[in-house]
């Protein structure tokens, strides 16, 4: 809804994310952190009745420290914290109950995250100009099994099947926060 506005406004934890020279605009030490519940259920008609399949997950979500550094004039921050980007989790069940079906059961469950690790700074130039640099190392895994008993010709084979993908990467992030008067700030990253 801000349409990318929040480069030039962020003054908080956030402004690693979005503008790292906005860090610069926070005066006392900040500290933020949430968790996230996530759940996720379906339910599964295959040939004969309704299969529950769920999964359910608390996590770190968010957490961001931010510490001004007191300074003579101006302004110097230094900002270090994780947000998850994507939760991998889900889960799919199914059982046949009539004989007819090629997969007499089979259990796909899948789990994981993605976050990201940001250390960041910021400092005060001239009065109205603040530059900030960020680094962010991408890290996480999904780890996808999948078990069921399949029928092509008596009897039912047993098949059992695990993938883990782990994902890692580098980012850096600079930004600049122009201060127009009192009422106007432009950001660019």
């Amino acid at each position: 809804g801000l349409a990318g506005t929040y480069t030039g406004i962020a003054d908080d934890f956030s402004a690693v994310w979005y503008n790292p020279a906005g860090i610069a605009q926070v005066k006392r030490i900040e500290l933020q952190a949430s968790l996230s519940r996530s759940g996720y259920s379906n339910e599964t008609l295959y040939y004969g009745g309704p299969w529950d399949g769920s999964t359910s997950a608390i996590r770190l979500n968010n957490l961001g420290f931010v510490f001004p550094v007191p300074v003579y004039q101006g302004a110097l921050s230094i900002a270090f914290g994780y947000n998850q980007l994507v939760s991998f989790d889900r889960r799919t069940r199914a059982q046949s109950n009539t004989g007819i079906a090629d997969w007499l059961d089979f259990d796909e469950l899948e789990g994981g995250r993605l976050g990201v690790w940001n250390l960041s700074g910021a400092v005060d130039v001239s009065p109205n100009l603040a530059l900030g640099l960020g680094i962010n190392y991408w890290r996480g895994r999904d780890d996808y099994t999948f078990t069921g008993n399949y029928v092509s010709r008596p009897p039912a084979v047993y098949t059992e099947s695990e993938i883990e993908t782990k994902l890692s990467g580098w980012m850096a992030n600079a930004g600049g926060l122009l201060r127009i008067g009192r009422y106007a700030r432009a950001g660019v990253m």
